[in-house]
């Protein structure tokens, strides 16, 4: 009787199983073309794989790839240093001021200053929180500023893998303005990768000059 019981409250527990989708924080929704950062084929290797379309100056940009680190430790090293996620090397100056915020654990507004024959100047906000047990989301945005930068936002997604020690990390990237192209900001990703990798192995944050 025993075994029939089992039997059956594993069939139901079967049966009752649904596929669940975990919705993101208001404000750390996917943007609409996340999901091609992921369709990217990338080696599973310490390194940025980017594709990017410039659609009448409306550039996009999206890039996939991998850290050897378990995701809670990316997670960590992101959270205590945020300076690996701003767009450092494009801009000459960046000033970042902290925003708490109970709804997420990363949460600062990061001032930017461009100098280029004009001075131009705007404030980007960053949120990010994990989505689940085994995804974080990282959004950023221009939320004031010069009107030479129509559009300025993106996202960074930090993935679980089959192998724990190993970290997904997704990017996409929009922008237009009327100054910067596609090598911009692709540069701007791939700096910001570099950026997280080394403070996750507990390094310096390379140099722009690199």
């Amino acid at each position: 009787m025993r075994q029939l019981a089992l039997a059956l409250l594993t069939v139901v527990a079967t049966g009752c199983q649904d596929d669940v989708t975990t919705p993101f924080p208001e404000g750390l929704e996917p943007l609409d073309d996340d999901a091609l950062a992921g369709a990217i084929e990338a080696p599973v290797e310490e390194d940025l794989v980017t594709t990017a379309v410039d659609d009448d100056g409306f550039v996009r940009v999206y890039g996939k790839g991998y850290l050897f680190a378990p995701l809670a430790e990316v997670w960590a090293a992101v959270v205590e240093v945020p300076e690996a996620l701003i767009a450092r090397c494009n801009t000459n100056a960046q000033t970042i001021v902290q925003v708490p915020d109970e709804m997420f654990t990363v949460s600062f507004d990061v001032s930017y200053r461009v100098d280029n024959i004009l001075t131009v100047e705007w404030t980007d906000r960053w949120r990010g929180e994990y989505v689940g047990d085994s995804r974080v989301m990282l959004k950023h945005q221009k939320i004031m500023g010069s009107d030479f930068i129509d559009v300025s936002r993106g996202t960074i997604q930090l993935l679980e893998t089959d192998d724990e020690a190993i970290t997904e990390i997704q990017f996409v990237e929009h922008l237009q303005a009327i100054s910067g192209g596609i090598d911009q900001v692709v540069k701007g990703a791939v700096d910001t990768y570099a950026g997280i990798r080394a403070v996750v192995y507990g390094e310096p944050i390379p140099s722009c000059f690199q």
